[in-house]
């Protein structure tokens, strides 16, 4: 049950972070401030699918695997 939850954290981690840095970098490249905002929410319509499922194929494979922290069965951290 631990591995679940440190998996699901895991998703969370890799999904907010390549939202935040590719409509970051969207929002950066198209200039202001309400055109960087229109730039940042296309990246996030257009990518927004993929960026999921890549974040949620890496964390269960990791997971699975234990390549991520804490996820190996002898390294679990005590709740």
């Amino acid at each position: 049950m631990k591995r679940v939850i440190l998996g699901i954290g895991w998703f969370g981690i890799f999904n907010f972070t390549l939202s935040f840095i590719g409509g970051g970098i969207a929002g950066f490249m198209a200039g202001s401030t309400a055109s960087g905002a229109q730039a940042g929410l296309k990246f996030g319509q257009q990518y927004g699918p993929i960026i999921f499922i890549v974040s949620a194929l890496v964390a269960i494979i990791g997971t699975v695997t234990g390549i991520l922290p804490y996820t190996k069965k002898d390294n679990l951290p005590k709740i």
